[in-house]
């Protein structure tokens, strides 16, 4: 009884009130379809390995002082050598500042040059690293760092805007699965075999700005490199 009710109140609706309704319900549905696809056109959520690696190199390239420490150790345990600790200080286009926490010396690139010291020392400035006579060597602690740091070979780049450029250029980068939510993990695979450099790189990456939080290397030779960022002083243009 109560349908047929209601489809005899369905029959006294009026031709003109059900177009009404009809057209009414038609642009509502179209509104909801143009505003889904005008969403997923201009804030597309699909990211891609490639774009956080962009944005990575985009955010390391500003002029902003970002301090990161760096702990070097070795996954085999039997090798016995001392895991060491610098802070590094990077400012985009090449521009850092290493000091190991025992301040034994401080040494920095300007994007250009290379400069070194070390305490009630003289200020050693060069272009390579190489070029530095062979007594001075022995006298620098972790010569093999800021050997390190002059070669564009070498995995442990301290300039991080070349570093993501060689992750871009010779490593598979594949996106993972993030446990934090305002992160981006990229993983890196080295293509080929190359003895120098890392056989895999994690990165964690600020999803919003694009800043490296973290950076873990992989070496053949079961060296451990990590670089975390910390806290940054508020630094002078000129420091």
């Amino acid at each position: 009884l109560m349908a047929e009710r209601l489809n005899l109140d369905d029959q006294r609706v009026s031709p003109t009130r059900r177009n009404h309704a009809q057209l009414a319900s038609l642009i509502a549905s179209a509104a909801v379809v143009l505003l889904a696809f005008s969403t997923w056109i201009f804030s597309p959520t699909s990211v891609s390995a490639s774009t956080v690696i962009q944005q990575a190199q985009k955010a390391a390239a500003e002029m902003v002082d970002r301090t990161y420490r760096l702990t070097i150790s070795y996954a085999n345990a039997e090798a016995q050598v001392p895991s060491r600790e610098l802070d590094i200080t990077v400012r985009g286009g090449g521009r850092f500042v290493v000091q190991p926490l025992d301040k034994r010396y401080i040494m920095g690139s300007d994007g250009d040059e290379y400069w070194l010291t070390w305490k009630e020392g003289p200020v050693w400035v060069t272009q390579e690293f190489r070029s530095l006579a062979p007594e001075l060597q022995r006298k620098i602690p972790d010569r093999r760092l800021l050997e390190i740091a002059a070669s564009p070979e070498e995995p442990l780049l301290l300039k991080l805007e070349s570093l993501l450029a060689l992750i871009d250029s010779r490593y598979a980068v594949e996106l993972l699965d993030s446990k934090d939510s305002t992160l981006h993990h990229i993983r890196a695979t080295q293509l080929g075999r190359t003895r120098n450099r890392p056989m895999s790189i994690d990165l964690w990456s600020e999803a919003e700005a694009g800043v490296v939080q973290q950076i873990r290397l992989s070496m053949p030779s079961g060296r451990l490199g990590v670089f975390e960022l910390r806290e940054t002083p508020i630094l002078s243009n000129s420091w």
